[in-house]
């Protein structure tokens, strides 16, 4: 059990499972933490996969409510806002994305890239600015990217609010 705690660091590296607080968080329980300030850049390498504002991967029935992380998150593929990939039966409870998302391949999300298996979601949400960096292969006549396209949103407009959840609300905010 991890409660209460808090980050504000710059994370990068070439490796898989790249969080602002957890690289890989697996049959575990996270309450009441957060990554933030201006400072909070979560990257990965070149190829590395799994990367996300709060945590990489959740996995194995972990649990993470009352949660939040702001900043810039950038990977390859497999980039979330707050998650980049849960596995297994796990549970995301009253959870909040403020960031500028990045990714060179799908899936790239602004709360969270892959969902595998059967996870619950309950009121989390994204104010994100999410953009998908398909890389062209110049060799390819066809001109078509090599990935399977956005899964984000990018209207052109940047977030506007970075205030933490509340735990109230129906999920619809």
């Amino acid at each position: 059990v991890l409660e209460n705690v808090s980050a504000n660091a710059t994370v990068s590296g070439n490796v898989n499972a790249i969080g602002g607080l957890i690289g890989l968080l697996s049959d575990s329980i996270v309450s009441h933490a957060f990554v933030s300030g201006n400072s909070a850049n979560v990257s990965s390498g070149a190829l590395a996969t799994e990367t996300g504002g709060f945590v990489g991967v959740m996995t194995d029935a972990s649990s993470i409510s009352n949660a939040y992380s702001s900043g810039n998150v950038s990977g390859y593929a497999y980039t979330g806002g707050f998650v980049g990939a849960i596995k297994g039966a796990s549970m995301l409870m009253n959870a909040y994305a403020f960031a500028a998302v990045s990714c060179l391949s799908s899936p790239c999300a602004g709360m969270v890239a892959t969902i595998m298996g059967e996870s619950t979601l309950n009121n989390v949400y994204a104010t994100n600015y999410v953009t998908n960096n398909i890389v062209v292969d110049p060799s390819d006549s066809t001109g078509e990217p090599n990935g399977e396209g956005s899964d984000g949103v990018n209207d052109g407009s940047a977030p506007s609010s970075d205030e933490p959840p509340t735990g109230e609300g129906n999920g619809s905010d």
